[in-house]
């Protein structure tokens, strides 16, 4: 056939936008702008540049003083009666309890704050250390009254903390900690 001609309709040549020198054919899938393989970021919903790859922190996750104030509200009373409870029982169900009752505790103040993260999770597990360090307190208290307080001896008090204590903020911190992820 004369007068037809084989020409293939050849791809426009396009240079990545960071490195001008760079021929590429892939474009970011956001914004369409040419990129090259050094500069791309594969993602779940394709290829981008770093500068659409890049997710800014979601907002779960930025906490205020007021949710702080408001996971404090929450998570303090909870604690500390949580801490007294958990004085009285054995180490046995100390053990099977504790991490229940931390989920709880890290559940419920997520809740209330609407907020989730470092700043909770340490929130979290202070309150817990607070509400078993105030236990020995709140149990005397509750059962002897406030003038009870006057009988409390620093060695009485170190004593009814013992390894229960330490073993259901261990348990009830590291669950808390865990349900605010």
């Amino acid at each position: 056939m004369a007068g037809t001609s084989d020409q293939r309709l050849e791809p426009e040549v396009i240079y990545c936008v960071n490195h001008p020198h760079t021929e590429t054919l892939i474009r970011c899938a956001r914004c369409l702008d040419p990129i090259c393989p050094k500069c791309q970021v594969r993602t779940p919903v394709g290829i981008k540049c770093k500068k659409c790859a890049s997710v800014g922190r979601p907002t779960v996750y930025i906490a205020r003083p007021q949710h702080i104030l408001y996971g404090l509200l929450v998570g303090l009373p909870l604690a500390i009666i949580a801490g007294a409870l958990v004085a009285r029982l054995g180490f046995l169900l100390v053990f099977i309890l504790s991490a229940p009752v931390g989920g709880l505790i890290g559940e419920a103040m997520g809740r209330v704050a609407r907020k989730r993260g470092r700043a909770m999770q340490l929130l979290a597990a202070g309150c817990i250390v607070v509400g078993a360090l105030l236990a020995p307190v709140t149990v005397l208290v509750v059962l002897g009254g406030i003038g009870a307080l006057g009988m409390m001896t620093l060695g009485g008090y170190l004593v009814s903390l013992g390894l229960s204590s330490i073993l259901y903020v261990v348990l009830a911190s590291g669950a808390a900690i865990a349900a605010l992820r």
